[in-house]
């Protein structure tokens, strides 16, 4: 750039706008160039923002640790009874979390099957937020909005299950006492 060796660079000095400007349309000639590979790179990292169990997403980060004694009480505390009831909170955890999903997908088609209109308005916020979020990098922060929105979601496909279910153990016990 013609600058001594000691100038301070910074994200607008010097020429920061012409620098920016050129980084955005070096960028934007690769996903031209690239669009298949680009496109998967987007679904990927909005799919990572729908990880909530297991190992977290490289760039993305978790939706949060399961919890254990060894993690989350200090080793004065970490004894019987009280580490016992923190190991069996994670393992409550953690099978809450790999049932979310498809909890989500079941509350979602119940929501479109009974009210359209309303589901769809939600899943249009979830929808941005993906989009969003897989344009360029983004952390598992930028997310929480619409994870809470799918908190919906999964409660509905709960009820739906347990609504089921106790029809289904219903049914049965009337068949069993004919």
């Amino acid at each position: 750039m013609g600058l001594p060796a000691n100038s301070p660079l910074g994200l607008v000095y010097p020429d920061g706008i012409r620098r920016d400007r050129e980084r955005g349309r070096r960028a934007l000639a690769i996903i031209k160039s690239h669009p298949v590979w680009f496109t998967g790179v987007m679904i990927k990292r909005a799919l990572s923002h729908l990880k909530l169990a297991g190992k977290p997403a490289p760039s993305v980060g978790s939706a949060g640790i399961n919890v254990t004694s060894t993690k989350c009480l200090p080793l004065h505390l970490q004894v019987f009874p009280l580490s016992a009831v923190v190991n069996t909170l994670g393992r409550i955890q953690s099978v809450l979390r790999h049932i979310a999903l498809p909890l989500i997908l079941v509350g979602i088609w119940v929501g479109l099957s009974r009210d359209f209109r309303i589901t769809a308005i939600i899943l249009s916020t979830v929808v941005y937020f993906l989009a969003t979020m897989a344009i360029g990098h983004s952390e598992i922060r930028y997310g929480l909005p619409m994870q809470a929105l799918l908190i919906v979601f999964n409660a509905l496909g709960l009820c739906s299950a347990w609504t089921r279910i106790k029809a289904l153990l219903k049914r049965r016990s009337v068949c069993f006492r004919q």
